[in-house]
């Protein structure tokens, strides 16, 4: 058990706080220990989703992190990507190309950055070999116009 919770000196700065754990059991935990522990957590929910982030526009592709690879979690054989005009209005899609890259990397449509009004959805899936959840589709909204941009994530869940 904690045995005490004491706040840190600058209490009035911050409404709650810093806290900070007092207890003889926990003084031989080592920064080693400690990111063993943060590791395990994160490869826990890591394998529970598609781990990918940091989506952004670089020229004609869209590029984005595989966090449980940059974890070393396991290693992508490959990324399947298929492309929908997306009519913001009626929630409609228009299926387009599709494929499948080695790279974190997708191109953007033809089209793409040449259409004001047109929004584009880019549903990824991850191949990796023992990591079944990274399969899950990751749906990434891009705005039209002259500079397309990511402009929202949708991740497929256990439940859909």
């Amino acid at each position: 058990m904690i045995d005490e919770l004491v706040r840190g000196p600058n209490v009035h700065d911050d409404p709650i706080g810093p806290l900070t754990v007092v207890d003889s059991k926990f003084s031989g935990i080592t920064p080693g220990l400690a990111m063993q522990r943060r590791d395990q957590i994160v490869g826990h929910y890591f394998a529970q989703l598609n781990p990918l982030d940091g989506f952004h526009i670089d020229g004609s592709m869209l590029r984005f992190e595989n966090l449980g690879e940059s974890a070393d979690l396991a290693s992508v054989d490959a990324y399947e990507y298929e492309w929908f005009a997306f009519d913001n209005d009626t929630r409609g899609l228009t299926s387009g190309k599709s494929g499948a890259t080695g790279q974190a990397a997708v191109r953007l449509p033809e089209g793409a950055g040449r259409a004001p009004d047109t929004f584009w959805m880019v549903r990824i899936r991850t191949r990796a070999a023992g990591v079944a959840n990274w399969y899950r589709a990751v749906d990434v909204f891009l705005s039209g116009g002259a500079t397309p941009r990511a402009v929202g994530i949708d991740r497929e869940t256990e439940s859909q």
